[in-house]
């Protein structure tokens, strides 16, 4: 639980800091996150179940190169924050590794 919650507090930081830059595609991004965060926890909270898959952010919003950047610096300053987890970590990992596909 841990890691969602860092994951979650994480999400929820960046999104106001989106907010603040006034980039709404970015901010709206980075919230996608936080609820997917939210709705696994729920649902390992019934049961104990893990979640089911999850929709790819990166197909949310439409989202404009510059908006694309801007999230990837985000995500690399979670992907190189060495105090959060490496299950934390190795998620943004794959999250930038599927901005680039999509």
């Amino acid at each position: 639980m841990g890691d969602l919650d860092a994951l979650r507090l994480s999400s929820q930081v960046l999104a106001h800091k989106a907010a603040l830059a006034g980039l709404p595609r970015v901010e709206m991004f980075l919230t996608s996150i936080e609820a997917e965060v939210a709705a696994e926890v729920a649902a390992r909270g019934q049961r104990g179940q893990r979640g089911v898959a999850s929709a790819d952010p990166w197909r949310t919003v439409p989202l404009t190169p510059t908006d694309r950047a801007t999230i990837r610096a985000y995500l690399e300053l979670l992907r190189d924050n060495e105090r959060l987890s490496p299950a934390v970590r190795d998620y943004v990992r794959r999250l930038i590794a599927a901005g680039r596909v999509s």
